[in-house]
């Protein structure tokens, strides 16, 4: 078999020869009918093997790809072996058109895809569902590296034969393989990264080797990524958004967290807490793919890969935080009109509370003795997932017309976290006011007590509080089995059929520190537990000094931290000394002793402050069946070159799930712990058949679809090709939310609460109409115009139904409850208009554009939103630049992406305390962001290169409904990369 190499010649316009080239292109490229969820009917033997390289190349594969399709599709190509144009898979995504992504600490974490988030897009791995421990069905791309990735294909359209799922489209990663190349192949990379705010550098390193034998019938390849991070990242948020009971109703004369008003505004929001965080992050990534091809000859091709991945990042946040508790009134509610007329005066003096005409705090005044405070807390968080797959697949061309494929594959995801994360804090308490500028676009604080400061004579001041581990240990486990025919025997039909089952399972245990043991420093006294003589010195880790500009502050407001050493205080909180010292001091008091001694006897039994299994457990097992038929059609009207492809595809689901909590059988009562004159209910649980003390509930539940899909592709002309599509695609409901499930919040005799899942769940289905027009104006060189449409039916949000009967519970005067569960609502509709233009010119020099515009008819109203109705998360527009130069040894590429507002969560809950909860929209503003990359080729084969990502050092903020209720800042700064390639 002939190898050649594609250079950069001068271009030419495109004739109907460019249907071969096309097919040569498929061939190298990996798309074969083996690896792919969707058949090409090129047979590789057919075709010879043309390795392309460099941005020209993969620029040249990625618009074959789409021009060849029968469906509308995109594809990003590797520029060479082991070497994808991003180092991150979710930010290659994002270079196409209807694509955007959503960062974790500055790196692509997850996609949308045409307005619809991660959760509503499948991803298929060499045509194959993996295993993910994420808590919706998103696919996390961060766990995957670049490197082990040849290419990426995002299906806009559903067709009978692609696997269903996706309801916004269908993200297909394939690996390279060895038989795809000729003989021995090696590449090579060494990295260092460099944080700019981190101020750290970083190994990073990749190698591959790939090589055939026996004449080109047998093939090997192996590719080890390696990657590590110190980053650093600044933040400022709030907690949640309080919509109730936002100021104090009176000053001293009512104590307790009931003692809140709206007074007489219609609607006010506010801030629960305002924290100031640096988050450092030590991120690990180790990839492997190893791949043995089979071809011994034209008519059997047989594959058996292996793709293991290990993703650990742990975080250390070092936090300053301020709750907002107790809310003065604006001035203008002085005079009696607030409080007691005895208070009008001091009232007036004091406060500097605002409230604009939408109800938005824009300033607040925050006192009383147990209201003002300002904690220094450590968080460390853990996040430990392994990914594996392993597959194998034969393709074999039973005779002149069919072809079959099988393919078998096992994958399983690990998140191992059994209650690893904890926060532990310390706080100072007293009853001076201090004053939050909300106004800006990052909130500060104007006025505050000096002993408040973390400064060296202030470490008397600290009081131990509240302190807890917690974790969810996940397990997911996926099998999938398919087989696929492929018949040539009609003129001009082409006939696909096949078959596929998969079989899905997920369990999660959710570990946290018992609530009782969690306060027993901080419920001992009003303001936490004193250190014992000398222990604020043991457990301190110095002061760090914060640039509050960073937080996207004014530079003189001072956020310096008291840091906290893990070990130390984790020593200091689990001595039973200490914790015996606390319950002899303050058991006897009249108020807080009882509770001191229960806490006490709390921490006795869990044998200190480790996490411990909450009851909050499922197992969830999924099997789905699915059958298809589909026929591509190949015609011609004059000089018109048409295919119609038309097929349905059946799916049946059955669900398996079993949830594992402590059932309440009967509710007893007891005055509250912050509030003596209110009834408190104290729960009794039913004898555990299960493990760890826990009451196994078991369901099940089935359904089945039909999903047609008719797609249609014109040549116009040589070079126009016009495509027109109308299909019906699915997502499934997430398997955590059909788990049996139920978790009390507040219960007192006046409100019971709780959150629940929903086992009748049914999916989300979406009726879709597609076009597009593409001209191939030249080789590399595109302008294309598409437009979509699409319609959700069921979709799924969060409500709460009041008055529902726990039958478990035998007390009938306390077994209504308030519960929270998802329901499916009505539907909403989705569409858009993308434009794009791709060019390359013989000197070198080419560019890719794109815009994306989007709407909906559930058009978003502050004044008037209901968290109850349909509102899809994702959707906005979105802009893609990106230019490039290649011309002997001199590489360079600078992208541009830009981001549009989109409402990032419907149903951001809001918990105050004691179990309430707020649904509050959440909006990610405008986000932009430029990279650029530089290479030089030293002598052959041996290159130099540097990366910037994030040049311009932009930051991500979101808000409420309105732009200037304020939820989060983030600033992960700039990165930088240079490195050594190598190939052979």
């Amino acid at each position: 078999m002939k190898h050649t190499a594609i250079t950069s010649t001068p271009l030419s316009r495109p004739t109907r020869v460019a249907a071969a080239i096309s097919g040569i292109l498929l061939a190298h490229i990996g798309a074969v009918f083996a690896q792919d969820a969707t058949q090409d009917t090129t047979d590789p033997s057919d075709v010879e093997v043309i390795q392309i390289q460099g941005i020209r190349g993969g620029v040249i594969a990625g618009l074959e790809v789409k021009r060849n399709s029968d469906v509308i599709v995109d594809a990003i190509s590797a520029e060479d072996i082991g070497k994808f144009p991003d180092a991150n898979l979710a930010e290659a995504l994002q270079r196409i058109p209807e694509v955007s992504i959503d960062r974790d600490s500055g790196e692509g974490r997850f996609v949308t895809i045409r307005g619809l988030g991660p959760e509503f897009n499948s991803v298929l791995l060499n045509g194959r569902h993996v295993a993910s421990t994420e808590s919706t069905r998103a696919f996390s791309f961060d766990t995957i590296a670049a490197e082990l990735v040849s290419e990426l294909k995002v299906y806009k359209t559903q067709n009978a034969s692609l696997s269903e799922g996706g309801l916004g489209g269908t993200v297909s990663a394939i690996t390279a393989r060895p038989l795809s190349y000729d003989g021995l192949q090696i590449r090579g990379s060494i990295k260092a990264g460099y944080e700019a705010e981190a101020e750290k550098t970083t190994p990073q390193g990749s190698f591959l080797i790939s090589n055939t034998f026996a004449d080109r019938t047998i093939g090997a390849l192996l590719a080890v990524s390696l990657q590590s991070r110190k980053n650093r990242v600044y933040q400022t948020n709030s907690s949640g958004i309080r919509t109730q009971g936002t100021f104090l109703s009176s000053y001293k004369s009512a104590y307790a967290y009931v003692a809140y008003t709206n007074l007489d505004y219609d609607a006010v929001y506010r801030p629960v807490e305002i924290s100031r965080n640096v988050k450092d992050e030590d991120r690990d990534r180790l990839g492997i793919s190893g791949v043995l091809q089979f071809r011994p000859n034209n008519n059997l091709d047989v594959t058996l890969d292996y793709l293991y991945s290990k993703f650990k990042v742990q975080s250390t946040t070092n936090q300053v935080s301020n709750w907002i508790g107790a809310v003065y009134a604006p001035s203008s509610y002085a005079g009696g009109q607030f409080g007691m007329p005895s208070e009008s005066d001091m009232l007036t003096d004091i406060s500097q509370t605002e409230v604009d005409e939408n109800g938005v705090f824009t300033r607040i005044s925050n006192g009383i003795s147990w209201g003002t405070g300002q904690a220094y807390n450590r968080l460390d968080d853990f996040r430990d997932t392994t990914t594996q797959m392993l597959g194998a697949n034969v393709s074999y061309v039973l005779s002149d017309d069919i072809k079959m494929n099988f393919d078998a594959a096992w994958s399983k995801a690990k998140d191992k976290n059994p209650g690893l994360n904890s926060r532990r804090s310390l706080e100072v308490i007293n009853g001076e006011t201090i004053v939050i500028d909300l106004s800006q676009d990052v909130p500060f604080i104007t006025q505050t007590p000096d002993s408040f400061l973390a400064k060296p004579e202030n470490a008397q001041n600290l009081r131990v509080r509240r302190q807890f581990d917690y974790g969810d240990d996940v397990d997911a486990e996926n099998v999938d089995l398919k087989v696929d025919f492929v018949i040539n025997s009609f003129k001009d039909l082409t006939v696909r059929t096949g078959f596929a089952y998969e079989s899905a399972e997920k369990s999660s245990d959710t570990y946290e520190t018992p609530d009782f043991v969690q306060t027993l420093y901080h419920q001992s006294t009003s303001t936490g537990t004193p250190f014992p003589e000398g222990g604020f010195e043991q457990i301190s880790d110095g002061i760090m000094q914060v640039d509050s500009t960073k937080l996207g502050q004014p530079g003189s407001s001072n956020n310096d931290i008291f840091l906290i050493d893990l070990d130390a205080f984790n020593a200091l909180i689990n001595d039973p000394q200490f914790a015996q010292s606390v319950a002899e001091q303050y058991g006897s008091d009249p108020r807080r002793g009882a509770n001191t001694l229960r806490n006490y006897q709390a921490f006795l039994d869990n044998g200190g402050f480790g996490a411990a299994l909450t009851g909050d457990a499922f197992s969830v097992k999924e099997k789905v069946s699915s059958y298809y038929l589909e026929g591509a059609y190949n015609f011609e009207v004059g000089s018109i070159y048409g295919q119609f492809t038309a097929g349905v595809r059946y799916t049946k689901t059955d669900l398996d799930a079993v949830g594992y909590s402590r059932v309440i059988n009967d509710l007893s009562e007891t005055p509250c712990d912050f509030n003596p004159q209110q009834t408190c209910l104290v729960p009794l649980y039913a004898d555990p058949d299960g493990p760890d003390g826990l009451t196994r509930q078991a369901l099940s539940n089935s359904y089945d679809n039909l999903l047609p899909s008719a797609n249609l592709k014109l040549e116009l002309t040589d070079d126009v090709v016009l495509r027109m599509a109308a299909s019906k695609s699915m997502t499934r409901p997430f398997l955590e939310d059909m788990a049996p499930k139920f978790i009390p919040g507040t219960m007192n005799a006046d409100l019971r609460v709780a959150r629940s899942n929903n086992s009748e769940l049914t999916p989300y289905m979406s009726f879709n109409l597609d076009a597009s027009l593409e001209w191939y104006f030249a080789t590399g060189s595109m302008a294309s115009i598409a437009a979509y449409k699409k319609r959700i039916d069921d979709y799924i949000v969060r409500r709460t139904e009041n008055n529902v009967v726990v039958d478990s519970i035998a007390n009938s005067a306390y077994n209504t409850f308030q519960i929270t569960m998802p329901s499916n609502a009505e539907n909403i509709e989705v569409s858009g208009i993308s434009v794009n233009l791709t060019q390359v010119f013989d000197n070198g020099l080419g560019y890719q554009a794109n815009h994306t515009f989007v709407n909906t008819d559930t058009e978003f109203d502050g004044t008037s939103f209901d968290e109850t109705k349909p509102a899809l998360p994702g959707l906005g527009d979105t802009t893609n630049v990106v230019v490039f130069y290649e011309d002997g040894p001199l590489g360079a590429r600078l992208a541009y992406n830009k981001r549009k507002k989109f409402l990032a969560n419907a149903q951001y809950a809001s918990g105050y305390v004691f179990g309430e909860e707020f649904s509050e929209p959440v909006f990610a503003a405008d986000y932009e962001q430029l990279d650029a990359r530089v290479s030089y080729a030293l002598f052959d084969g041996i290159t130099v290169f540097v990366e910037g990502v994030n040049l311009t050092g932009e930051t991500l903020r979101r808000h409420g409904r309105f732009e200037n209720l304020f939820v989060d800042y983030s600033n992960f700064g700039k990165r930088y990369v240079l490195g050594l390639s190598g190939k052979w």
